[in-house]
Parts: structure tokens; sequence; C-alpha cells
């Protein structure tokens, strides 16, 4: 059961940097997904089997950092080999972007050029992904940003393990993949996943990310007023720019309150919250850690990376 993987629009990158993940590796081997979060580490890996994704290597260590991954990688018996990671959130910017009228080859320079004033370090250090926006009246790209070094760090930590990075993806990609499962036919999808921070709302049609908000979380009970203010925004932008696509309903991402957060939600929005556990889109096999709902947030994006090779 592939899922479409972004990368395939990505045409051209900055000359002598590396791509922003949004880029696969070779299928024959399926890498582990592992990242780390402000929670912990977590190491995954997906398979399709009899049409449904299904988890098959699953790990989890709570409070873990990057730093204990050496040991981490013994007690979880991680074979050398291949593996992709997420960018945290606060280490790329996600823009979207009118298309300069240049050629294709030339695009990704261009839009660098572009987005010189908007970029909070030389445009020169600047990895940048793009995908082509769909259901837009002109030619637009959303752009995930990174400064190089960042990478390169990142590189760097996996490879002192003896594990090889071969790709690096961004949370929106993930969750895109993850609502590809649920696509209604003919319409779209809004995916909210609530993290410990801030949310990541989506927009998906035809496994296709059409947009994407990042919202800002405050503690308390009237988060759930404030996001709801922010998502029916979304939503009535969608309305308007995409009018081909009904999003008839609000998926919530598993999180601890789940149920309450969606009855709190329902009742400020105009269409219907539904929660959304693992269990309803992929098999979770026998991993104890999965039962609980904070672990279940906690690795959703990276479930989200692994299904680009399941």
């Amino acid at each position: 059961m592939p899922v479409p993987n972004p990368a395939e629009r990505i045409k051209k990158v900055l000359d002598g940097v590396r791509r922003l993940a949004l880029r696969g590796v070779r299928r024959e081997r399926r890498p582990y997904v592992l990242t780390a979060t402000d929670a912990g580490l977590c190491a995954c890996r997906i398979q399709a089997l009899a049409g449904r994704a299904r988890i098959e290597r699953f790990h989890w260590q709570g409070g873990a950092r990057l730093e204990d991954l050496p040991t981490l990688q013994r007690s979880w018996s991680l074979p050398a080999g291949p593996v992709a990671a997420l960018l945290s959130a606060q280490d790329y910017l996600t823009l979207v972007v009118d298309d300069p009228p240049v050629p294709e080859d030339e695009l990704a320079r261009a839009l660098v050029w572009q987005l010189r004033d908007r970029l909070p370090f030389p445009p020169e250090e600047a990895v940048l992904g793009r995908l082509s926006l769909p259901q837009q009246d002109k030619s637009t790209s959303w752009v995930a940003v990174a400064r190089r070094d960042v990478c390169e760090r990142l590189h760097a930590a996996y490879r002192d393990t003896g594990l090889h990075l071969r790709a690096i993806d961004v949370e929106e990609g993930a969750q895109r993949n993850l609502a590809a499962l649920i696509e209604p036919a003919g319409g779209a999808i809004c995916l909210l996943h609530v993290g410990a921070r801030d949310a990541l709302l989506t927009v998906n049609a035809g496994s296709e990310l059409l947009l994407s908000r990042r919202l800002e979380r405050r503690a308390g009970e009237e988060d759930d007023d404030r996001l709801a203010l922010e998502v029916q925004r979304v939503l009535d932008y969608a309305d308007r720019h995409l009018r081909a696509l009904a999003i008839a309903r609000l998926y919530l991402a598993p999180l601890p309150g789940q149920d309450e957060h969606c009855r709190r939600l329902e009742g400020l929005l105009t269409v219907p919250v539904q929660p959304l556990r693992l269990d309803a889109i992929m098999d979770p096999g026998r991993h104890e850690p999965l039962a609980d709902l904070e672990v279940q947030r906690q690795a959703w994006f990276a479930l989200g990376l692994a299904l680009r090779w399941a």
C-alpha cells in the first residue's frame, strides 16, 4: 500500500546543497525512522501487510535525547543501515509563494532569491524543498527552508553512531502521509495535531498537501477556544479558495484527553470533529507503549514519515 512520496514533486534544490529530504531512499532497504522530540526518542518502521500499514518495529524512550542514541541503539538492537529523520518545527520555515516566471530548472534558485528578505539567515545558507500546490488560481509553491548547518549537524549526529541518515523530512510531509490513509474520494481532509508547544493543522486532498498552518498553544481550557478560532479561519479560507473540495470534518490526532478536546472543539466549529487514533488507520502490532495516547502523540510524525516506505 504505497503512500505517494512528496519528493516526486521536487525537481531542483540549490546547487551544492543537500536536499531537505522530502527525498526518498532506495525502496529495497526500508529505513528506520529515528526522531527526537521534546519528550523522548522514537524509532519505528512500517510495512504494508494484507493491504494495511502495520507497525513492524517501534521503540520509545521517554526523556531520552539524541545524545543517548548510542546506548539506545544497542538496547533496541537497531542494525547499521539507513535511517530517516524529521527536522524540529523550530528548525525550518514554511512559506507559500507565487512561482517566479522562470524555467522549471531555475525555479528553486529563483525562489530562494525571491524569499531572501523573509529569511532570518543569508540565502546562500538555505536548504530549500518545494511542492507545487494544486487547486490554486495561479502557479504556487509550498516551500520548506532550513539552514544548511542544521541539516549538517543532524547528519553528523547519526553518522557518529554508524547509522546513515538518508532522508530528512518535515512534519507537514509526515502528516500528509497519515491524512492520505483516510482521505474521502473527491473530498478534502482537515487534520489537527496538538503538541505540547504548538499545533499543526493541514488540509489534504488526493494525497496532496493543500495548505498548512502552525498554531501557537496556550495552557488551559481557553487553549481549545483559541485553536478553534484559528481552525475556523483556515476552514473559511479553504471554503473560499478551494471551492471544488468540501471539507466534511476535522480529525484530531491522538493526545491525552482526546475525546474531551473533540467535544469542546466541535461546539465551536462549523464542521464535526472526530478523534483519530492509530489503530483506526494502521495495525499498531503488539507494541505496548502505543497503548498510551501521549506516546501516540509523540510518535505521530515519525510514524507518518515511516509510511513513505511502507
